[in-house]
């Protein structure tokens, strides 16, 4: 919410040509919580499985596994791209 409601606006107003940029990262946060919430369910669906049998086990691991690849990258770009527009108004 910080970087939501205040130092993505302060950053746009220094800024206006990267308004778009900073829309984007905000739309981000919302996917990256609709991925956190999905990586979360398919840990808890691999954490059932442990009672089950083998085979069960290996698709909820694997599920989980591609869940948590999805999101690792889904992370690092995002930071990425924050760390794109965010440091160099930070220099200036």
């Amino acid at each position: 919410n910080v970087e939501d409601y205040q130092y993505f606006p302060a950053f746009a107003k220094a800024e206006p040509r990267l308004k778009r940029g900073f829309e984007i990262l905000d739309a981000d946060h919302h996917t990256i919580h609709e991925g956190l919430e999905r990586n979360a369910e398919a840990a808890n669906a691999f954490i059932r499985t442990l009672q089950e049998s083998e085979d069960r086990q290996r698709v909820a691991a694997d599920a989980y596994a591609d869940e948590n690849s999805r999101l690792i990258a889904m992370l690092t770009r995002h930071l990425a791209d924050e760390e794109d527009l965010i440091i160099p108004l930070i220099l200036d």
